[in-house]
C-alpha cells in the first residue's frame, strides 16, 4: 500500500465518521421534541356527563409522576394514566359538581425529559344539571279555559327511558298543583309530560304548578331547585243564552222555555238566585220597566253547565221578554263570580196572520196548472186552513191544496189566460195555541197569455 492509497482510505473513513454523527444527530433531535397534548374528550367546552371521565392524549409518552392538573375553580380527583400516552381525570366521587365551568391548565414533563410549554389550558363544562325547558300554559298566563285543559312540562334532557313496554304507573309524576287538581298524568316521550285535568278546572283561579327538586335524569343529572311557574283561569262567563222553542230562529214560541249554557260548570243555587225573566209586555207599546217577573221552575245538565228555565205559564202573545243574569252567579268551587252581567231580549211570536203570498200582488202568471204558497208567522193547525180560501173568479176545475209544513198552505189550480185573480185567506184560521186570524187577507195577480 503507497502512501497515496493510505491518505485516500483515511479520508475516506473520517468522511464516513462524520456522515454516522450527522445521522445520529438527526436521529437524536427527532426524539428530543417537546411533549403536546394531541385531543380532549369530551372536547373543551362539551358539557360532561355526570360521571364522565375527562381524558387527554398526548404525542408522546410521558413522566407520569410529572403531570399535573389545576382547575380553576379548584376542584379535588384522581388522575389515572390508560398508557404512557394516555391520562384520564376523575372528579371527587367519580361525579361532577352540577353547573360548573372550570379552567384546566395541565403541565408536565415528556419522557425524554422536555416540558410541555406552554401549558396547556382548556375549559371544562360540568353537567348543567335537568332543567325545564318549556311549560303550558306558559308562566303567567291569564284566561285559560276551565274544560279540556291540558298542562305540560318539557325537559332539557330525556328524563325516562325511550321505550314503548314501561308502564307509566312506575314513572315519576312530577307536577303538584296549588290548589289541587285532580287527573291524571302521562310521558308522552323520553323529556316531555302532560297533565289532563279529570274535572273543570275551577274558574278565576290562579294556580300554582310545582316541579319538587331532587328529579332525576336518564343520564344522572338532578333538578337542582324546585320550579314553580302560575296561571289564571276564566272567570265564569256565559257561552249562549236561547230560547228553547223557536219559530224560524226568530220569534220565541209561547211554550217555550229559556237555556244558558256557560263556559264552565255553576254553583246552582246562586245562579238560580241571580236568574230572572221579565215581562215587558205587548211589543206594540213601549215599557221602560217590566211588568211583571215571570214565575218558573229550573233544570240543569249533569254537569252544571247548562241551565233552563221552565215558564210554569204559556208565555202571552207578542211580548217582549228580557232574561237577567246578575254578576253574583258563581262558579262550582264558589271561587269565582260571573264576569258581567247578562240581559238578553226575546220577542214571543205575534197573532197568527199571513205574512207573505207567491206570487205577489200584481204580479204577471202564465196559464196553465200553477201554485199559489201563503206563508204564516208562525205554527198553524192545517187543518184549520180548510174552507176558508177563496178564489175569485172561480177557476175551472178544481183548487187543490197542499200542506207541505205547518206554516205554509199551497193552493193549486188550473189558470186562464188574460185573467186576473184574487185569493182571499178568511179570518179563523188557527195557530197551534188555538188563537185566529182577525182579519181577512188577499192577493191578487194577472196570468198573461204565453206568446
Amino acid at each position: 500500500m503507497n502512501f497515496l492509497h493510505y491518505r485516500l482510505r483515511v479520508s475516506a473513513l473520517m468522511i464516513a465518521l462524520v456522515l454516522l454523527g450527522f445521522r445520529a444527530s438527526t436521529a437524536q433531535d427527532t426524539t428530543a421534541l417537546p411533549p403536546h397534548v394531541i385531543d380532549v374528550q369530551p372536547l373543551p367546552g362539551v358539557e360532561l356527563g355526570t360521571n364522565e371521565p375527562l381524558t387527554i392524549y398526548f404525542d408522546q409518552p410521558m413522566q407520569s409522576d410529572s403531570v399535573d392538573f389545576h382547575f380553576e375553580p379548584q376542584l379535588d380527583g384522581d388522575s389515572t394514566w390508560i398508557n404512557d400516552r394516555t391520562l384520564v381525570f376523575q372528579p371527587e366521587d367519580d361525579v361532577w359538581l352540577t353547573g360548573k365551568r372550570y379552567r384546566v391548565t395541565l403541565t408536565g414533563t415528556a419522557a425524554n425529559g422536555l416540558i410541555l410549554d406552554p401549558a396547556y389550558e382548556f375549559e371544562v363544562q360540568s353537567p348543567r344539571g335537568l332543567s325545564v325547558a318549556a311549560v303550558t300554559p306558559e308562566d303567567e298566563t291569564e284566561g285559560i279555559i276551565t274544560e279540556g285543559a291540558q298542562i305540560s312540562v318539557t325537559f332539557d334532557r330525556p328524563v325516562i327511558p325511550l321505550s314503548g313496554t314501561i308502564d307509566q304507573d312506575t314513572l315519576p309524576n312530577p307536577l303538584t298543583f296549588s290548589p289541587q287538581i285532580t287527573g291524571k298524568g302521562e310521558w308522552v316521550n323520553s323529556s316531555a309530560y302532560v297533565f289532563k285535568p279529570s274535572a273543570h278546572l275551577a274558574g278565576n283561579t290562579r294556580y300554582i304548578a310545582t316541579i319538587a327538586a331532587g328529579l332525576t335524569a336518564v343520564d344522572g343529572t338532578v333538578l337542582a331547585e324546585p320550579f314553580q311557574w302560575t296561571f289564571r283561569t276564566l272567570a265564569p262567563q256565559v257561552i249562549e243564552v236561547k230560547a228553547t222553542k223557536v219559530f224560524k230562529e226568530r220569534s220565541v214560541m209561547l211554550g217555550s222555555g229559556f237555556e244558558i249554557t256557560f263556559s264552565q260548570p255553576m254553583e246552582r243555587e246562586a245562579t238560580e238566585a241571580a236568574f230572572t225573566l221579565e215581562d215587558y209586555g205587548n211589543v206594540d207599546y213601549e215599557y221602560y220597566q217590566p211588568i211583571a217577573v215571570v214565575d218558573g221552575g229550573f233544570r240543569w245538565n249533569t254537569q252544571s253547565t247548562v241551565l233552563t228555565f221552565q215558564p210554569k205559564e204559556r208565555l202571552n202573545l207578542g211580548y217582549r221578554y228580557v232574561v237577567n243574569l246578575a254578576a253574583t252567579a258563581r262558579s262550582a268551587t264558589g271561587a269565582a263570580v260571573l264576569a258581567e252581567p247578562l240581559t238578553q231580549y226575546f220577542i214571543t211570536v205575534g197573532i197568527p196572520r199571513p205574512l207573505r203570498s207567491y206570487p205577489q200582488s200584481n204580479q204577471t202568471m202564465y196559464p196553465g196548472l200553477q201554485r199559489i204558497e201563503f206563508t204564516f208567522n208562525t205554527r198553524m193547525q192545517t187543518s184549520s186552513f180548510e174552507g176558508l180560501y177563496t178564489v175569485s173568479p172561480q177557476p175551472k176545475g178544481e183548487i187543490t191544496p197542499y200542506v207541505y209544513d205547518d206554516h205554509t198552505l199551497t193552493l193549486e189550480f188550473e189558470h186562464e189566460a188574460d185573467v186576473t185573480y184574487t185569493i182571499t185567506l178568511l179570518a179563523g184560521m188557527k195557530d197551534i195555541y188555538g188563537n185566529t186570524t182577525k182579519e181577512d187577507y188577499s192577493t191578487s195577480y194577472s196570468v198573461r197569455a204565453n206568446h
